[in-house]
């Protein structure tokens, strides 16, 4: 999606809104591989691309992580669609 931006202020707010809801992201993840390192299994270096698939493929070899993957599956979609988490 492409927004456009017609004053300083308005594209200052939106570059702040940006980098928030990136350190959310970034603070989930962390939050997630905490979780994980509990159970035994780690997550290892993986781009923000591959974070998804490499938690699935976690939570096929450890079925009680499941709710894990299913969590993160939400707020993906939610930062696709952001009416959906309303």
């Amino acid at each position: 999606m492409l927004l456009q931006v017609s004053s300083i202020a308005g594209h200052r707010a939106l570059l702040t809104a940006r980098k928030s809801h990136l350190g959310k992201v970034v603070d989930i993840e962390l939050c997630i591989r905490d979780v994980l390192r509990g159970f035994g299994p780690k997550m290892g270096p993986v781009s923000i691309g591959r974070f998804a698939a490499r938690l699935r493929e976690l939570a096929a070899a450890h079925p009680i992580l499941e709710p894990v993957a299913a969590f993160s599956r939400n707020i993906a979609q939610g930062a696709e669609s952001p009416q959906t988490l309303i």
